[in-house]
């Protein structure tokens, strides 16, 4: 029996001719049976609903992370079977074998690694220049950034990270049903930092696979808007390394051992 097909969202928010070629790069190079999922993020003009793809059209642009959550729960509510599924970035190619690569890093075996892997990055070659890798895992979990640079042997080593760029990834079903939806508090950036980061605390590996390449414009939607990811990183900062982890979840577990009453953990750090 064949696994299901892999549905593959896009988003996509005006950027009409870049967007067609992502959905051409993904019918003539991918052999994986899959389903690709537009979200048309507000766009105006509207995307053209076609047989190439399933269209799910925003009235208003959600920004990033909502619009990527549109697109799960619809593959959740039309395709209730998959086992995977791949969030991609509209100035994104895909190169002939990407998919099948890109699931087998599911299955990836490391000596002295537990668990299953719940989300999978891959190669990103610079489209302008494809010797350039702008993205082979990450190397800094708040400043956002990449490993990369001239394309070299160490960068087709597949390994265990924090996090990968879900400007194209991969998550497993289960992983997803773990961790939940993207955190749309943080609406153009750190939500897939923050999603890796549960998929952890879930219990599920986090995968670099170099076998699967795409070539990757690099921020090409970003480039003509004046987004600010401060917002983004204050939230982010917010729930993992300051207040919200301290109140809602570390100040209502550290109780003081003598009067049983709940500590506050930097006062208590302070006085040590």
């Amino acid at each position: 029996m064949s696994a299901p097909a892999i549905p593959i969202v896009v988003l996509a928010y005006n950027a009409h001719d870049i967007t067609r070629r992502c959905i051409e790069s993904i019918i003539t190079n991918t052999a994986t049976d899959f389903e690709i999922i537009l979200v048309d993020n507000g766009s105006a003009p509207t995307f053209e609903d076609t047989p190439e793809y399933h269209l799910v059209r925003l009235p208003d642009n959600l920004y990033y992370t909502g619009g990527i959550n549109a697109g799960i729960r619809f593959a959740l509510r039309e395709f209730p079977d998959f086992e995977h599924i791949v969030l991609l970035n509209n100035d994104i190619t895909v190169n002939p074998g990407w998919l099948a690569s890109l699931r087998q890093g599911f299955s990836t075996e490391v000596s002295g690694q537990v668990g299953p892997v719940g989300v999978v990055g891959n190669k990103h070659l610079l489209m302008s220049d494809p010797g350039t890798v702008v993205h082979a895992g990450v190397a800094d979990l708040i400043g956002g950034t990449h490993i990369g640079g001239v394309d070299q042997p160490a960068f087709d080593q597949p390994h265990d990270g924090v996090w990968v760029t879900f400007a194209c990834v991969g998550l497993s079903r289960a992983c997803l049903e773990a961790a939940g939806l993207l955190d749309e508090r943080m609406l153009h950036f750190y939500s897939d930092t923050d999603f890796c980061l549960r998929a952890n605390m879930a219990g599920f590996r986090v995968r670099y696979e170099p076998t699967s390449t795409v070539n990757h414009a690099h921020s090409h939607s970003y480039k003509d808007a004046a987004v600010d990811v401060a917002p983004d990183r204050n939230v982010f900062v917010a729930k993992w390394f300051g207040d919200d982890l301290n109140n809602k979840i570390l100040g209502r577990i550290c109780l003081d051992a003598d009067s049983k009453e709940q500590l506050e953990l930097r006062r208590t750090l302070r006085r040590r």
